[in-house]
């Protein structure tokens, strides 16, 4: 596909994005409704156990509704220490308007590294567990966004569809 020239090269364009959406596809089809259930809940717990261990470290979130990524508010000089500890931790954390921390979560993400974002955020070691946090958590997402459908898996086979 490289002959071809620039002005009329998108087939490279569209292969890789049928690449993804076919990678997508297959997670979906490997997990299944229940797994697929099971990963966002494990993730959305996580990400409320860190907010909740954030707050009782005395930041602000700017939100109460999460679902994988939570934006911390910081200062400027806290912004900077943040960033240094998690360089040290090789923690890929993104900063934002220099005044708040996104984190975001994700399928591979442990308790113990829920421990290390909290231990990076206050300078020490975690004063608080990732089970501990998730107890008192109060955050949520909203009901307006909570699936109330099943999920639904296609019955046609390739050859039907073409």
């Amino acid at each position: 596909e490289q002959h071809i020239r620039r002005e009329k090269a998108t087939s490279n364009i569209c292969t890789a994005q049928v690449l993804l959406a076919v990678m997508a596809s297959m997670y979906a089809v490997y997990h299944g409704p229940k797994g697929l259930k099971a990963i966002a809940e494990r993730v959305n717990n996580l990400a409320r156990a860190l907010g909740a261990g954030l707050k009782k470290l005395g930041f602000t979130l700017h939100s109460e509704s999460v679902f994988d990524t939570i934006q911390v508010k910081v200062s400027g000089p806290q912004l900077e220490q943040i960033l240094q500890r998690a360089r040290i931790a090789q923690v890929n954390l993104g900063a934002r308007d220099g005044q708040s921390v996104l984190i975001s979560l994700d399928e591979a993400t442990t308790p113990e590294e829920i421990e290390t974002l909290l231990g990076i955020f206050s300078g020490s070691k975690a004063t608080i567990s990732a089970d501990e946090a998730l107890k008192i958590s109060s955050l949520k997402y909203l009901d307006a966004v909570k699936r109330t459908s099943s999920y639904q898996i296609g019955r046609a086979s390739c050859r039907e569809r073409v």
